[in-house]
Parts: structure tokens; C-alpha cells; sequence
């Protein structure tokens, strides 16, 4: 993305709240993929920690997605304002539905290792329009989790 789109995108939402606790394990752009073994672009980033670790919402939204998406294991979609959405996937479980609200900080789910995974780690991302960006743009400096 532009640098232009994410200084829109932080001046309307300044720092998000980091969406879990761990280690990011896994950064946003072009690696081998763990499992296939093929070189991909990594649409966001991945964050490890033990299985059943809380997940966080980074921003108020409406949950767009909650359920099974193939790769994703367990996937949890919000949408915000401003064309952006965040998704966190490889959940153990999901404690929203669809058409919730949510509010910053509310435990939305749990780590976990379902879908293409090879250990307990949340997989977050953020597109705006379905464009992926930088979630690691958003975090600097993140409070919470």
C-alpha cells in the first residue's frame, strides 16, 4: 500500500491495540510458505503463543465472518469504518456471531492451530477495499495485550 493510505488510515485510528499476546513469529511481505514450502506474500502477520491465549478486537467494528474458511482454520472477520477490516484465523475458538458488535479490547476468540498451521498462533491481518496491508503499521506502538 501507499504511504499516503496509511496515514489516512492512522489518523483516523491512531494505534491499534495489539490483537494477542506472543512473539510475531511470522512478518507481513514475501517468504517461503511453512507448510508448502513455496514462495508466497504473507498478507499479515503471525503471532505465537500458547493455544487458548485470548484474542483481542484492535478496533470497534461488526463481525463479518466468524466460522471455518479452509486454510484459515477458525477465522474471525470485523469490519470498521473507512473500508478496513481485520481478520484473525487459527482461533481454537470463536466466541462472536455474525452482526455483533464488538468493542476495542473485547476478547473475541481464542489462539489456536486449526486450518494450515503448524503450532498455536494467531494469524492477523488488515485490508482496506480487500487490499492487504501492514498490520505491523498499526501496531507501532500498540497498547494492551
Amino acid at each position: 500500500g501507499s504511504p499516503a493510505v496509511y496515514e489516512e488510515l492512522r489518523a483516523h485510528f491512531g494505534s491499534m491495540l495489539r490483537p494477542s499476546e506472543g512473539r510475531i513469529t511470522s512478518r507481513f511481505g514475501w517468504r517461503i510458505h511453512p507448510i508448502f514450502g513455496t514462495r508466497e506474500f504473507h498478507t499479515g502477520i503471525d503471532i505465537a503463543n500458547r493455544s487458548g491465549t485470548p484474542v483481542l478486537a484492535v478496533e470497534d467494528g461488526i463481525v463479518r465472518f466468524a466460522g471455518w474458511k479452509g486454510g484459515y482454520g477458525r477465522l474471525i472477520i470485523v469490519a470498521h469504518p473507512n473500508g478496513l477490516e481485520t481478520g484473525y484465523a487459527h482461533l481454537s475458538a470463536i466466541l462472536v456471531t455474525v452482526g455483533q458488535q464488538v468493542a476495542k479490547g473485547q476478547v473475541v476468540g481464542r489462539m489456536g492451530t486449526t486450518g494450515w498451521s503448524t503450532g498455536p498462533h494467531l494469524f492477523f491481518e488488515v485490508r482496506r477495499n480487500g487490499i492487504a496491508l501492514d498490520p505491523t503499521f498499526f501496531l507501532e506502538g500498540a497498547t494492551g495485550a
